[in-house]
């Protein structure tokens, strides 16, 4: 969408091929019982658009309403200090999980372990996000900025839910809406885990084939 948006005269050569998920591995898992809003990414000043600071901001917010909610961050990167500082600023480090990055058997943990996926993207640099798809692939409601590539994995309403960017409200109001409805959470996470299906590698292999055979 982003790139027949941006150059329109090359929309007839574009072919769209997400990248896929390992659906022996990601697993649909029953939501926890405890609240935990997850964020899984770079964490490097580079990647400031990536929205932690506000997500920190907009964790502050939610916690004034749901005091046992957490926030778990996954990632590593030359700003993990700062995103600390932040926190102990924001009087909510006992609520912040920082577990630096995690890979292999680790993440999914920390995915099963999620009520709910957060990705704060401020910037259509989120070209396609991996953690959406992992995130759907675990069965989890996901809340995202509406930008870049995030409106072609989440639809609002179904599989999780659209805010807008660059604002740590609307990011709070999201995750409050998740966690406050368990059974919204249920058939949110019911849907993303049914289109999770769609993001395996044999159907995105079958693209390719498909593409190159067009080609050819």
């Amino acid at each position: 969408d982003f790139a027949k948006k941006e150059f329109p005269q090359y929309a007839d050569k574009t072919y769209f091929i997400p990248t896929g998920v390992d659906l022996s591995r990601f697993k649909a898992t029953p939501l926890p019982q405890e609240e935990t809003a997850t964020f899984v990414g770079r964490m490097e000043h580079t990647s400031a658009w990536k929205g932690v600071g506000e997500l920190l901001e907009a964790m502050a917010i939610v916690l004034k309403q749901r005091p046992q909610a957490k926030l778990a961050l996954v990632g590593g990167g030359d700003a993990l200090e700062h995103y600390k500082m932040q926190a102990a600023s924001l009087g909510i480090t006992d609520s912040v999980i920082f577990y630096g990055p995690l890979r292999g058997d680790d993440l999914i943990a920390a995915f099963q372990k999620a009520s709910v996926i957060v990705l704060p993207s401020q910037s259509d640099s989120e070209a396609f996000s991996v953690t959406l798809v992992e995130g759907m692939a675990s069965g989890r409601p996901l809340v995202a900025t509406r930008i870049g590539g995030n409106p072609q994995v989440v639809e609002d309403g179904k599989n999780g839910l659209l805010v807008s960017a660059k604002s740590s409200q609307a990011l709070a109001d999201g995750i409050l809406r998740v966690l406050s409805d368990r059974s919204l959470a249920e058939r949110m996470a019911a849907d993303s885990a049914l289109r999770a299906q769609s993001y395996s590698w044999d159907a995105q292999v079958a693209k390719y084939r498909e593409l190159f055979n067009k080609i050819i």
